[in-house]
């Protein structure tokens, strides 16, 4: 409505803005994802060394004939196995993510520098179109006048034919009598 009368081109160039910022945010929240990829890939790296460690102990436990302990270690590195499969399920999600945010992230900045250059485009023309048509404008009030300042023109000229019409009959009547 009214606001929009008044400064469109200030509209437009926060709605780039407001592009920029959503551009911002979203870079942001990428480098958390990339955080979390890093942090996926390391305990990854991590669980399979204490897979590793923990088959090494198996075997020890079993060659001394403990049981017991062989079993605990069994047990941990099945656990460490699902652990390593789910790791590396997040980090190649993550991967995913990434990768497809990164893609939207170069799209969104290209729609936003486009949208900016047809904004600066626009707002180049609406100035242009703002001037040619105020300087119209100037040339068709003095073509049409104004129609106030035409009346008060008007009574001011009818004024002084009607004072020099007085003063004449007043004259010519002194004059003739």
């Amino acid at each position: 409505g009214l606001v929009v009368k008044m400064d469109p081109i200030s509209i437009l160039k926060d709605g780039i803005r407001k592009m920029y910022l959503k551009i911002a945010n979203m870079e942001a929240n990428m480098g958390k994802l990339n955080g979390v990829r890093i942090a996926s890939k390391k305990k990854v790296k991590e669980k399979k060394e204490q897979f590793e460690q923990c088959l090494v102990r198996q075997k020890a436990a079993e060659n001394l004939n403990k049981q017991d302990v062989a079993i605990v270690e069994k047990r941990q590195a099945a656990r460490l196995y699902e652990m390593v499969k789910q790791y590396q399920e997040m980090a190649e999600s993550a991967d995913k993510w990434y990768n497809a945010m990164d893609k939207v992230a170069a799209m969104a900045k290209l729609y936003a520098q486009d949208a900016e250059n047809e904004v600066e485009a626009q707002e180049e023309r609406y100035t242009m179109i703002k001037l040619s048509h105020s300087a119209f404008k100037s040339a068709m009030s003095v073509i049409k006048g104004d129609p106030d300042d035409l009346a008060l023109y008007n009574q001011a000229f009818q004024f002084v034919n009607d004072d020099i019409m007085n003063r004449i009959g007043e004259m010519d009547r002194v004059v003739n009598t």
